[in-house]
């Protein structure tokens, strides 16, 4: 255990169980036994994030510090994306973390230029609602409409207006992905 500030403190627990395997799912409902023990006996709004496990690093102090990187950028993201949870963990938040070194260089510059003339028609956040609807439903249209309660139709309609737009070809993946990348990071 390290205490890193008056509100950061960081624990290193043993990362394989009992039969030598990695579990995340135990790692995750010990956090949560935890954060519940916690919430009983202080006020304190604690957070906690898990990080990775890096069993393939040439040296162990490595791969510790790669864990505890990858815990503390899950923490940051985790906060931003979600600030009422309370618990994050890597294995659920893997794309944005990897990313988040984007989100200060030119690179998020550039994501944004891709998403400005959406924002700019978008006045009341439709077409960025309906495009994050199609991200959450793996791009399945049939889904994508029934959650947003709108018709097949309208939902082609609105996807042809975001790609008419940011000028992306949404039949592309890498201009899908170019845009979902955009629209997390932004």
């Amino acid at each position: 255990m390290a205490i890193l500030s008056l509100t950061q403190i960081v624990i290193l627990k043993p990362a394989l169980d009992s039969l030598g395997r990695w579990d995340v799912h135990n790692h995750m409902e010990r956090v949560k036994l935890l954060v519940s023990r916690m919430s009983e006996q202080t006020s304190l709004n604690v957070r906690i994030a898990l990080g990775n496990y890096f069993p393939d690093c040439e040296e162990e102090t490595n791969s510790i510090a790669l864990s505890y990187q990858t815990a503390n950028t899950t923490l940051q993201v985790g906060k931003n994306r979600f600030p009422k949870q309370r618990i994050y963990n890597y294995q659920e938040l893997i794309l944005p973390v990897l990313l988040n070194q984007l989100k200060d260089g030119w690179q998020r510059r550039e994501l944004e230029r891709t998403l400005n003339k959406l924002k700019q028609a978008d006045k009341n956040g439709l077409l960025t609602k309906t495009l994050l609807a199609w991200f959450n439903h793996n791009m399945h249209s049939a889904e994508t409409a029934n959650a947003l309660f709108i018709h097949r139709n309208t939902l082609e309609y609105r996807l042809h207006k975001i790609a008419e737009l940011t000028r992306l070809n949404l039949d592309h993946t890498d201009d899908r992905f170019l845009l979902y990348i955009a629209v997390h990071m932004v």
